[in-house]
């Protein structure tokens, strides 16, 4: 039992008022409440854990969407662009600088393509000049023609050089990133 005491005045007199109850029954309230906490508190947790793992989830379906999208971009495929969702937050800040970069690299490889054409180019043509005149010079039994050719040659050679030259000089640039 719990007794508790109190004295009151009353015209002139003074009473005392004792009120007791027993302490079982606030036990058992502790213990109500502390067998909910239990019970709850792991039901609790496990809602909390499974609306974050449900909205973490959806969050990230649109990271997951551009990721899939790009890994499947190769050489072959560099038209492919990324659906920019309309809901203008990260995700769209990420698929328009994801299609900004996919443009570049477009750009970079269209680029690339001409310079390789336009560099075979310029190496065939020297190439051919040299083994015509190589050709010649080895079928031809007359010193003045063959000095001609032999002259050409080296010129070809030179020119060759120069194109390897400059060829080499803008790798060099490339891999340094001059």
């Amino acid at each position: 039992w719990k007794v508790v005491t109190t004295a009151v005045a009353s015209v002139g007199q003074t009473c005392y008022v004792q009120v007791a109850i027993p302490i079982r029954t606030q036990r058992a309230s502790v213990q109500t409440v502390a067998l909910l906490l239990l019970a709850g508190t792991p039901l609790l947790l496990a809602a909390v854990a499974v609306a974050v793992w449900v909205l973490v989830g959806r969050a990230l379906r649109s990271v997951e969407q551009i990721r899939t999208t790009v890994a499947e971009i190769d050489a072959r495929a560099l038209t492919a662009r990324l659906d920019v969702p309309q809901t203008r937050d990260e995700i769209a800040a990420l698929a328009e600088t994801m299609n900004a970069m996919l443009d570049r690299l477009q750009a970079s490889d269209r680029a690339q393509r001409a310079f390789v054409s336009d560099a075979s180019h310029e190496l065939r043509s020297p190439l051919a000049t040299l083994s015509t005149a190589a050709e010649l010079a080895g079928r031809t039994t007359d010193e003045e023609v063959r000095t001609r050719l032999l002259g050409t040659i080296n010129a070809e050679l030179v020119r060759m050089r120069g194109l390897v030259a400059d060829l080499m000089a803008l790798a060099r640039a490339d891999a340094h990133d001059v």
